[in-house]
């Protein structure tokens, strides 16, 4: 049977603040993958340790940035995957996943140079690869490249020369593309004249033949973009059966002490006279109930932001005119934010 492992992977563009925490905690939440990638990081990759350490990933592997550019950290849980180091570069990581039945097979993470020659060089670094190893083996990440003229909107014409070279590179390495569900287009651009943006698919995954034998039922979604970046995930899923997760221990939420009806409950709670214990364990059974009704709420509304975001985004991306629906999620991307502080104090 195969292992439950899903796989996230975000440019998202500078790693510091809360914020990105908090959208990390966010994706982290709504895929539970075991293993997250971030890519161009622009920041000392030891520095984003700390925080992956309190969303559940215990293992690390990273490419330092150069200046502010680049950088890659391949974050990992050790509950289901033995995960070791084979080589990497400037641009790409590249290691060994052994499943929980033993099965091994290679994963090189990747963020492409913008810079053209650069890039010639990483490929002629994956093909060394390729034509020396023997096992099924995928690559994903930000290529920084476009296969065909349909994998961009907007701005100047795709040249068919670089899209070329992309699927020749491809080629010669044997792999290919795995395709997505969701949005076409995986990054956008700046508003230049008229109104309008640039839109492309820069990020994807692709494999050779024996890992998607390995992996048949394998499929790669395209998340929905929220503001700390411009482009959006990719999660890479190699089954779809829903993980089983431990329950957490009860904890005081720091958010109970925004609620005015706190104290009131507590009162409400507590007997005089009776056993502390007796007493403790009637105000847990009452607060994780009021809890859960006030993080129910929560998603909720975090669900029919996301639906709407979802929506706007991928009309933008069919729409010359968008200067309408741009306003509109920015409206509602301030809104996530607020709902995702919200929920931030409700587990933390």
């Amino acid at each position: 049977m195969t292992d439950n492992i899903k796989i996230i992977l975000w440019n998202c563009r500078g790693a510091v603040g809360k914020d990105f925490y908090r959208y990390s905690k966010y994706y982290v939440d709504i895929c539970k993958p075991e293993i997250f990638v971030l890519m161009e990081t622009r920041c000392d990759p030891t520095k984003l340790y700390k925080p992956m350490k309190k969303l559940g990933f215990s293992q690390f592997f990273s490419v330092e940035n150069e200046g502010y550019a680049g950088g890659i950290v391949v974050a990992c849980r050790d509950e289901t995957l033995k995960v070791t180091w084979c080589a990497q570069k400037e641009q790409w990581i590249h290691l060994n996943i052994q499943n929980a039945n033993g099965v091994d097979w290679r994963f090189t993470l990747v963020y492409a140079s913008p810079n053209d020659q650069r890039r010639v060089r990483m490929w002629e670094e994956l093909s060394h690869i390729a034509n020396t190893e023997k096992f099924p083996w995928i690559v994903a990440g930000d290529f920084n490249d476009i296969a065909n003229a349909m994998e961009k909107k907007g701005g100047s014409q795709a040249s068919s020369r670089k899209c070329s070279l992309f699927r020749d590179n491809m080629d010669k390495c044997k792999l290919n593309d795995l395709g997505s569900s969701g949005p076409k287009f995986t990054w956008r651009g700046g508003i230049y004249h008229g109104g309008q943006r640039i839109y492309e698919r820069l990020d994807r995954a692709i494999s050779n033949e024996e890992w998607k034998l390995l992996f048949p039922d394998s499929y790669t979604k395209v998340l929905t973009r929220v503001s700390f970046s411009d482009h959006r995930p990719i999660m890479i899923a190699l089954s779809n059966i829903s993980s089983v997760r431990a329950e957490r221990n009860f904890r005081f939420k720091s958010a109970w002490l925004e609620d005015h009806n706190y104290a009131n409950r507590v009162k409400g709670c507590w007997r005089n006279g009776e056993d502390i214990f007796n007493n403790l364990k009637r105000l847990e059974s009452d607060a994780k109930e009021w809890n859960m009704c006030n993080i129910k709420q929560v998603q909720r509304i975090k669900r029919r932001l996301l639906a709407r975001l979802h929506g706007i985004q991928v009309s933008m991306q069919s729409n010359n005119n968008a200067r309408g629906l741009s306003r509109m999620e920015s409206k509602l991307q301030q809104e996530l934010n607020v709902i995702l502080k919200q929920e931030e104090l409700m587990w933390f």
